[in-house]
């Protein structure tokens, strides 16, 4: 076998691979093993002792497979270090074991047949390849080999071998050395006897077609004319409509490469056979066989894809091609079927639906704009039309079961692709007059319709919504008359449309409900742009509103009425009253009636708010001072008619006596109460910043809300409030502080303390609670601050001092609460950005509360495996340090030094955290920063600095970073710290303030340097994490 050293070796090696395949192997006996093999496979025994382990007797296939894996490793990459006498020796070795292992251990031959491979590109003195391999090796090993020898390899076993650099360089050494082969191959193949090879003469021939395919994709095709090449050729066309499976995707997938690695005068020889495949496609389809059928599509839409030529000339053969095309796009879907042995409804063709999409518009749409030798206007048009008529048949029956059926909804997605770039290239007025024909009698409410084809004719109008959408919508900055004339037309059209529906609702019988649902989806879609054209041109607005909302009542109130139905209605209204309130319509009082009588008599809480949305949009539009504007005061009465009384009987002295059920009840009035408030006060602070009206009455919602505050308070103390509630009123306070703030005094020392106490429990609604503290830091100013400032620094007092914030000094703190811990850092963002303000307000000469221990928090947090949270604490820590950096905040010098070395601390531990790569760039921020302070004596920054992060990194664990790194990186730092204060002084020697130039230094090189330094560090340590 050998000599004795590589006996051993291969003892060795076959005991070691028993080990890593040993389930109860121990972990330090299965590492042993496996350093062993990493060892073995760079020694230069690796090679005899393999093929000795091949060519011997009774070895296990775990040790088989290994070597072959090895050896096909080791001639990839190490071959060079071989003498170049040994390669022949090599070669002949490798042949014996490819014959002895291809027909019991077909793994261990196809590694080995890739190994053989590698060889060939790597030994180029090597001459007489295919004749030495067709002597050698079996016909069925010659194969498989072939059909790895021109392609980047990669096996079942091990997956992908190559990547990169070195695929491209396989590649190009495939192309080089091989590629010249191609007639002798082709030739082989076309030759070969098939009854040598088994286990079947069919199995045999779909290798035979992968393996001209693999050469198909080197270019073989692109050589002179081939003798054998029509034989091959024809075999994969016959298996293209084989019954057998296997032969079918071999045959197909050898004709899609033959279609895109060929070139033009092939594909014309071809035309005949690819005329037959549409047939053998809708043949499939018939035999419910869709997988068959969109397969068959994809092929003869590839075929399509390489001769858009030939599809867009009025010859014989284009007619063909555009015939063949439909009829590939046409075949029924056939989903009322039911389908056979309990498989499921395949989704048809497909392909061709999308293929349609994505390349309707090349050639064919340039033929409506030019002639000669391309099909012309006309004719396109109507081969267009041809083919509307046959996507409108083929949406028929999809959405009648597409609830039960949901492979239904890629083929109407599909459709309505293609519909849309139909429509895009007739144009919507042609569109719409050829989908609405088919129904017929649109125009008279009386007339009968079919329930089906009405059905696909609105899904065609949804499809084509977009560019309908824009015709219509178009008007406004039409070209000239003619344009502004059509897209009005188009927009009647629509109109008409929709209001002829509503009368037809009672004739539909079962589909009825899927109608709704459709014309719906046009009413969403297509009835924002109808607003807008009939806002823009002076039209018929106000009955396109009332139409949506009748028809949006009739569908909340019918017996088809569900969740969907309702919310599909309710947001065709938001979307319209969007339109309304861009355009600045006013909405007369039978509008305001009509919303909140629905509102009134919404079934669902999902609804209700939806409405109220759209009420709110329609009370922005009321004029400020006219004699006869509806009164807002009044429907925000309406629409808050139940939160006083919901919230009264929340109250401890009403709500001990609720029931259960009672309880859920109330709590249900009463968050949509509250939400109807924020929805009114936003939207109604939305238009009052448009309009640039400083008027604070004109927002009673915030008034109502604040009007109710002692009812507010009294259910913030309620054990039967629920948190929905509670996180409700957190939302309205803050709302109402910041919409209407002189209305909130009176109550805002309320509001901060009931902020303070829900946000100091730390629980899960602790992060609402700090909107209404933000806004108000936000918002007040001079006196109504003055006035303020007690009650919002104690209720800040109260946050800081809290157990559930002081846990945030550790690092553990924020990965368990990671939600408060991100609502406490960032309430400290604002008060650091307000800090001036509230120290000027307050008279304090020390720091504010959060921000001296915001310091250590956001230290501590910089650490978290909680993304967010870590990003959050780098944040809080640069507000606060710029804010110290003003020479009109007090201490602010002061405040950094006393936390630089936590600081620092921090940002060493975010380094070395998880994903701290996205945390470099954040971290070079806060260093800049700290740059530009100045610290008590007169000490200089970047000494400060250098000493904490000298101090800082030995004091990391033993063994995270060596010794020999700590020091590198703190010095390399240090430098580069000590050039960012360089380039700091003599830009404020220039004449610039020091605090100014931060963003300047992002942009100079040696902040550039020092990302790159720190990106390194984290890149270097990011699996050693604290």
């Amino acid at each position: 076998m050998g000599d004795q050293h590589s006996e051993v070796a291969a003892q060795r090696l076959v005991q070691a691979i028993s080990t890593l395949h040993q389930q109860a192997t121990k972990s330090t006996e299965r590492a042993a093993a496996n350093a062993w093999l990493e060892s073995f496979e760079q020694n230069a025994v690796a090679w005899q002792v393999c093929l000795d382990l091949l060519q011997g007797m009774g070895q296990p296939y775990p040790a088989l497979l290994y070597a072959a894996h090895t050896l096909r490793n080791k001639i990839r990459t190490q071959t060079q270090s071989l003498p170049p006498g040994a390669l022949p020796a090599l070669r002949d070795s490798l042949a014996d074991c490819i014959n002895r292992h291809s027909a019991e251990l077909q793994p261990v031959s196809l590694q080995l047949c890739i190994a053989m491979s590698a060889l060939v590109l790597h030994w180029t003195e090597w001459e007489d390849v295919l004749q030495y391999l067709g002597r050698r090796l079996t016909a069925s090993n010659m194969l498989l080999l072939l059909e790895y020898l021109p392609q980047e390899p990669s096996d079942p076993v091990y997956g992908k071998i190559l990547s990169g650099s070195s695929a491209y360089e396989w590649e190009a050494q495939s192309q080089y050395r091989v590629r010249p082969w191609s007639h002798e191959v082709i030739a082989w193949l076309a030759q070969v006897k098939l009854e040598e090879w088994a286990p079947s003469a069919s199995q045999a021939q779909c290798r035979q077609l992968n393996c001209f395919a693999a050469w198909v994709r080197l270019g073989a095709l692109f050589e002179a004319e081939m003798p054998h090449l029509d034989q091959l050729i024809g075999l994969a066309f016959q298996f293209t409509t084989s019954e057998n499976e296997d032969e079918f995707q071999a045959g197909s997938s050898a004709v899609l490469d033959i279609l895109e690695y060929s070139a033009e005068d092939l594909h014309l020889r071809l035309m005949d056979v690819m005329l037959q495949i549409p047939l053998a496609a809708t043949q499939a389809a018939t035999s419910r066989d869709m997988d068959r059928a969109e397969r068959l599509c994809m092929v003869f839409t590839q075929f399509c894809d390489y001769n858009v030529s030939t599809l867009g000339s009025p010859s014989d053969l284009g007619n063909k091609l555009r015939n063949g095309l439909l009829q590939a796009a046409l075949i029924p879907a056939d989903l009322d079927a039911e389908p056979t042995s309990g498989a499921p409804v395949a989704v048809g063709p497909l392909a061709t639906c999308q293929y349609l999409a994505e390349h309707l518009q090349t050639p064919l749409k340039r033929n409506t704009e030019t002639s000669g030798d391309m099909l012309g206007p006309e004719e396109t048009r109507a081969f267009f039309l041809q083919l509307l008529h046959g996507l409108l048949t083929n949406l028929q029956p999809i959405q009648q079961q597409e609830q039960e059926q949901a492979n239904a909804s890629p083929l109407r997605e599909a459709c309505k692709d293609a519909l849309a770039a139909v429509c895009q290239l007739l144009g919507p007025e042609t569109f719409l007059h050829t989908v609405l024909q088919p129904v017929g009698g649109l125009t008279d409410p009386a007339a009968s319709v079919n329930p089906k084809v009405l059905q696909a004719t609105l899904i065609a109008v949804v499809a084509a919504s977009e560019v309908i959408s824009g015709s219509i919508e178009g008007a406004e900055g039409a070209d000239g008359p003619e344009d502004e004339t059509a897209a009005q037309g188009i927009a009647n059209t629509i109109l008409q449309l929709l209001l002829v529906l509503s009368s037809k609702s009672s004739s539909l019988g079962q589909y009825a409900a899927g109608i709704q649902l459709v014309e719906l989806e046009v009413m969403q879609t297509l009835a924002p742009a109808l607003m807008h054209n009939l806002a823009a041109t002076g039209g018929q607005a106000q009955d396109l509103m009332n139409f949506v909302l009748n028809k949006t009542g009739q569908l909340l109130q019918g017996p088809q009425a569900d969740m969907v139905v309702s919310m599909s209605a309710a947001r065709a209204i938001v979307q319209v009253c969007e339109v309304a309130e861009t355009h600045n319509m006013p909405m007369p009082v039978s509008t305001l009636d009509g919303l909140l009588q629905l509102i009134q008599q919404a079934t669902t809480s999902d609804v209700e708010q939806e409405l109220a949305v759209a009420l709110a949009l329609c009370l922005s539009c009321i004029p400020v001072n006219p004699p006869a504007s509806p009164n807002r005061e009044h429907y925000v009465s309406g629409l808050l008619q139940g939160l006083p009384a919901s919230l009264q009987q929340l109250a401890p002295q009403h709500s001990a006596q609720l029931s259960s059920e009672q309880a859920a009840s109330v709590n249900a009035a009463a968050a949509i109460g509250l939400q109807h408030a924020r929805t009114l006060m936003m939207f109604m602070q939305s238009w009052r910043d448009s309009q640039k009206c400083h008027d604070q009455s004109l927002n009673p919602a915030a008034q109502a809300f604040v009007s109710c505050w002692p009812l507010v308070k009294q259910a913030l103390l309620s054990h039967v409030t629920a948190i929905t509630v509670k996180d409700r009123i957190a939302s309205c306070c803050a709302a109402a502080i910041r919409v209407h703030l002189p209305c909130s005094l009176p109550v805002l020392p309320g509001m901060l303390q009931a902020a303070a106490g829900a946000v100091a429990t730390g629980n899960s609604s602790a992060h609402l609670w700090t909107t209404p503290l933000a806004a108000a830091i936000d918002q007040l100013e001079g006196q109504q601050l003055d006035h303020m400032s007690r009650a919002l620094l104690e209720a800040l007092s109260i946050i800081d001092k809290s157990a559930p914030a002081q846990s945030l000094v550790d690092r553990a703190g924020g990965d368990t609460n990671p939600d408060f811990a991100i609502s406490v850092l960032n309430l400290t963002v604002v008060v650091a950005r307000n800090a001036i303000k509230l120290q000027a307000g307050s008279g304090a000469s020390s720091s504010l509360p959060l921000l001296d221990s915001g310091l250590y928090r956001a230290a501590a947090c910089a650490a978290c495996n909680h993304k967010d949270v870590a990003s959050s604490s780098l944040t809080c820590m640069s507000s606060i340090l710029e804010a110290s950096s003003s020479s009109s905040f007090q201490g602010g010098g002061q405040l950094v030094y006393r936390a630089g070395q936590a600081i620092v601390q921090g940002l060493l531990a975010a380094l070395l955290a998880v994903s701290a790569l996205a945390r470099v760039h954040k971290v070079c921020n806060v260093i800049v920063e700290m740059t530009g302070l100045s610290y008590p004596g007169g000490q200089a920054p970047d000494s400060c600095i250098a000493g904490w992060l000298h101090t800082s990194i030995q004091q990391l664990p033993p063994g995270l970073v060596e010794a020999q790194e700590q020091v590198r990186f703190a010095s390399e730092c240090s430098t580069l710290v000590q050039s960012i204060v360089a380039e700091r002084k003599q830009s404020m020697y220039a004449g610039s303030p020091g605090t100014a130039n931060n963003s300047t230094l992002h942009c100079s090189t040696v902040f550039r340097h020092l990302k790159k330094c720190i990106r390194e560090f984290a890149e270097c340590h990011q699996h050693n994490m604290v």
